[in-house]
């Protein structure tokens, strides 16, 4: 016998695979942040946001940007050494990157495009 809990997490998971379905067309900024930058990527179309910077672990998934704007809630739009323009966590501590991301990654200073200053982003260690 199938319970309205039951129903309530076949429709969550009917939603959550029609937006990854829709994910051409959906703004990575729009996005919750653990949906566009998360760990683990071979190639672009592993990633929601369309970027997989390969090398930085196994791989970390996120979205190109040249502004804040184009970067979701609690990430921020970075310059870094590997690749210029990028959607990163805002963190404070090694702990909690490793703790979104998993083992590898580290809390580093990378520079802000949009303001120009250093800002602590999740990076690999």
């Amino acid at each position: 016998m199938t319970t309205l809990r039951n129903r309530f997490h076949v429709f969550v998971a009917c939603m959550t695979m029609a937006v990854v379905a829709g994910c051409d067309d959906a703004d990575p900024a729009d996005l919750p942040a653990e949906d566009v930058v998360y760990g683990g990527c071979t190639s672009h179309d592993d990633c929601v946001g369309g970027r997989c910077i390969q090398g930085i672990v196994e791989g970390l998934c996120t979205t190109n940007c040249s502004t804040q704007d184009a970067c979701p809630d609690g990430t921020v739009c970075t310059d870094t050494e590997a690749s210029r323009g990028v959607c990163l966590f805002r963190c404070t501590s090694a702990q909690e990157c490793r703790d979104w991301l998993g083992a590898g990654y580290t809390c580093d200073e990378e520079t802000d495009l949009t303001t120009g200053e250093d800002v602590r982003v999740c990076i690999d260690a």
